[in-house]
């Protein structure tokens, strides 16, 4: 699968987390409704990828907003709108 990534927040030097969309096969980039929200968490400075929410819904998440060490407010389109707190 091909990703877009519009938002990224590193949570420390080797963890990160992005927010963006899963590009539909017909897509060359731009919004689609083929496309699936996405957000993905790294551990390892962005080797490896672990896929921590994916929307049935929206078709791209754009802004991460840090509310606090361990909170995130993630929004996308289609007025989508996720919370996260880290564990």
């Amino acid at each position: 699968s091909d990703y877009h990534f519009s938002d990224i927040k590193f949570l420390s030097n080797e963890e990160a987390i992005v927010s963006g969309a899963i590009v539909g096969k017909n897509n060359f980039g731009g919004a689609n409704e083929q496309n699936k929200g996405v957000i993905l968490y790294s551990k390892d400075s962005g080797k490896t990828w672990l896929t921590v929410y994916e929307s049935p819904t929206a078709h791209s998440f754009s802004t991460i907003s840090q509310l606090s060490q361990t909170k995130f407010f993630i929004e996308g389109d289609e007025k989508s709108q996720v919370f996260l707190e880290r564990r």
